[in-house]
């Protein structure tokens, strides 16, 4: 059986995980694509499309780790 600081930190881990998989998918994003009324909307749906895709990733991970 875990500890609940054990369990704390791989909760920690798999957020942290979440987080940075967010950032890496959406690292290519310019500050010109917000500016640019042209690409503004699609560049707003792309990033809604992959936050909620590593979010759902991100909380069934959780929900694994606190099923154990």
């Amino acid at each position: 059986m875990k500890t609940f600081k054990q369990f704390n930190e791989e909760v920690g881990d798999i957020i942290k995980g979440g987080i940075s998989t967010f950032l890496n998918k959406n690292k290519n994003v310019s500050v010109g694509d917000f500016i640019n009324p042209e690409k503004r909307s699609k560049t707003i749906d792309k990033i809604k499309s992959r936050g909620k895709n590593v979010l759902s990733n991100t909380l069934s991970k959780l929900g694994d780790e606190i099923g154990k």
